[in-house]
């Protein structure tokens, strides 16, 4: 996971915890959500897997992806051990 990171946005990450999976929509595929601390701040787009990355604020978020997806729970529980700290 460490090194697909760094190969799609150019960022170090740590303390890599799995989350959960869900299905993807590609035949026999699943999406794998994990939580990580950055090492690195700088994002470098490999523009093939990725096309867009950025960092934001938990008070200035982009539009999120739907409730039912595992990427709005990764985005929920984070904001929630946010708000505790």
């Amino acid at each position: 996971m460490h090194r697909e990171v760094f190969e799609e946005v150019g960022v170090h990450i740590d303390q890599l915890r799995y989350y959960q999976s869900q299905a993807w929509p590609f035949p026999h595929s699943l999406m794998f959500g994990y939580f990580a601390e950055a090492t690195t701040r700088r994002i470098r787009i490999d523009g093939v897997e990725i096309s867009d990355a950025a960092w934001f604020s938990p008070r200035q978020l982009p539009s999120l992806p739907p409730p039912y997806s595992i990427s709005r729970e990764l985005i929920e529980t984070h904001l929630a051990r946010w708000r505790e700290e």
